[in-house]
């Protein structure tokens, strides 16, 4: 005679209609992590199991390893934490997307639940003939539900926004809570080229006010070294200030951060009122949002150089010679008071291009024999448009001068012998 223990049977049904709602495959190969979370494994996926062992504050993982393989967790069975009194928080990742009916049911010190993605699918339909209820039904009063801002799919309130019937079927006082997530980059300096010793003011917009301690960094773009902006201001406001003092070798032709991650606590944090850890997601670089969108500027520390030419370079008395320095970038507001000039004079020094090109016309002195002068461009006085000093001296070629009257070597005496 064979007899079915008709309790064990309906446990077992219970069980495979539970998993089959969540679209999981019933197995034997299970894991238990160090938190005493139970894992259902299948093929690559892991679903969290009847974990009644749990308790404080449990976080589950995005993924798991165990047996040389990888499970990437994807779903919370029906009944997983069910009647689990000691569990007091819940973190759930991202790559859960569904979550059974009945999971939470009866957690009682259960009091902060934060997903770190989007809404998940609460699977409660076999709740209607299972004793069981919502996923979250009877958890401690005044649970809070924390999500990310840019998340998609919760709503208020949750038992009448269409995620789940009766998901939270005895959890009306539940309150949601967005936790702060960045919502644009931008500059308060202007759109400019800066060059060596400039400062870029950069401001990081979140949803939501934030509160900051440590010193929080920002990793720009900035060519074969990136540059690190350093937190200044903000704690207690939405928008948190990061200043970037542009070094020697940086470049940009349109400054932006790293990547999506540049945004780094480097020791510190940045919490909400709730001190839930913030998401630090920035908009892709050059993407709508991000700092580079919002702003043009340019980081240039490129020095200027220049040539002079003096031509023709024999001048004699009443010749003159065009003078003409060409820079290797744009220099608006050379002067004379940058050159020193041997042996005559020098028009004013202008420029028909923009800074590029500058011209004058050299007057030689009078009286004079030389065969070796120069004119000398002292670079340190001479600014590009970012403002980048010159670096030494610049000559140009050399011009002979000679403007000396002829004068008899001797006297000349004439006398009459008639």
């Amino acid at each position: 005679m064979f007899f079915i223990n008709a309790g064990r049977f309906r446990s077992w049904l219970v069980a495979l209609i539970g998993l089959t709602a969540l679209g999981v495959t019933p197995v034997m190969a299970q894991y238990t992590d160090g938190q005493n979370v139970v894992y259902t494994l299948t093929g690559s996926t892991a679903s969290v199991s009847i974990s009644a062992s749990v308790t404080g504050s449990v976080t589950i993982p995005a993924t798991i390893t165990t047996g040389g393989n990888t499970y990437s967790v994807t779903s919370i069975e029906n009944y997983a934490f069910r009647n689990v009194t000691n569990l007091t928080s819940i973190t759930i990742p991202a790559t859960v997307t569904a979550v059974g009916g009945a999971a939470f049911k009866g957690c009682s010190s259960l009091s902060v639940i934060r997903f770190l993605g989007n809404a998940p699918t609460f699977v409660v339909g076999f709740a209607a003939f299972i004793a069981g209820g919502g996923t979250f039904d009877d958890i401690a009063s005044g649970a809070r539900l924390f999500y990310y801002a840019s998340a998609t799919g919760w709503g208020v309130p949750l038992v009448s926004d269409g995620i789940a019937l009766q998901s939270f079927h005895t959890g009306t006082a539940l309150t949601l809570v967005a936790i702060p997530t960045v919502t644009g980059v931008t500059s308060s300096s202007s759109n400019a080229s800066y060059g060596l010793g400039s400062s870029v003011s950069i401001r990081v917009t979140f949803s939501n006010t934030v509160t900051v301690t440590g010193s929080p960094t920002l990793t720009l773009e900035t060519g074969s070294i990136d540059r690190t902006a350093a937190y200044v201001s903000g704690s207690g406001s939405s928008t948190l200030t990061f200043t970037y003092s542009v070094q020697s070798g940086d470049t940009s032709a349109d400054l932006d951060y790293v990547s999506t991650t540049a945004l780094a606590l480097d020791g510190g944090t940045i919490v909400d009122g709730a001190a839930n850890a913030v998401l630090l997601t920035l908009p892709a670089p050059g993407a709508s949002g991000s700092l580079g969108a919002n702003k043009a500027i340019v980081i240039d520390t490129v020095r200027p150089t220049a040539t002079i030419v003096v031509a023709p370079n024999a001048l004699k008395i009443g010749s003159t010679s065009s003078v003409t320095l060409t820079f290797s970038k744009f220099v608006p507001g050379l002067t004379n008071a940058a050159l020193t000039i041997a042996n005559g004079t020098l028009s004013a020094v202008s420029s028909a291009d923009g800074g590029v090109t500058w011209t004058a016309t050299f007057t030689p002195t009078n009286g004079i024999t030389d065969a070796t002068n120069l004119i000398t461009l002292d670079n340190t006085a001479v600014f590009d448009a970012p403002g980048n000093a010159g670096s030494g001296t610049t000559d140009s070629n050399n011009y002979a001068i000679d403007t000396a009257r002829p004068a008899l070597a001797s006297s000349i005496t004439i006398s009459d012998t008639a």
